[in-house]
């Protein structure tokens, strides 16, 4: 269990995690064309918020389908180029310095 925590801590959950969830209130949203076509129609109100409950689900579980056959699962790539990233940056400082000890080295070197 402690191998498969270690491998998903990997992957770029909150994102995938936002985009699960934005696909649902986008396709939920959608349920507020029920509640101006039943207005219209002059349903009540408790059959009107109750096909617009329905619908809210039955969207934002559609498009959360959607959602997961395009983005099967979180990406692993996003955390790995953050850690290249990272390193690079310490990789160019330590450049930095072992060129900053050469050129003190020929500064004595040339009797300065």
């Amino acid at each position: 269990m402690n191998k498969m925590a270690h491998h998903a801590a990997h992957y770029d959950w909150n994102t995938w995690m936002m985009g699960l969830l934005r696909s649902a209130l986008s396709g939920g949203s959608m349920a507020l064309i029920t509640l101006g076509g039943a207005t219209s129609l002059g349903v009540s109100t408790w059959k009107t918020w109750t096909m617009v409950g329905i619908n809210f689900i039955a969207m934002a579980l559609y498009r959360m389908g959607e959602f997961l056959q395009v983005h099967d699962g979180p990406d692993p790539l996003t955390q790995s180029l953050d850690d290249a990233e990272k390193a690079a940056d310490a990789n160019i400082a330590s450049a930095q310095k072992v060129a900053e000890a050469v050129s003190d080295a020929k500064g004595k070197a040339n009797g300065g």
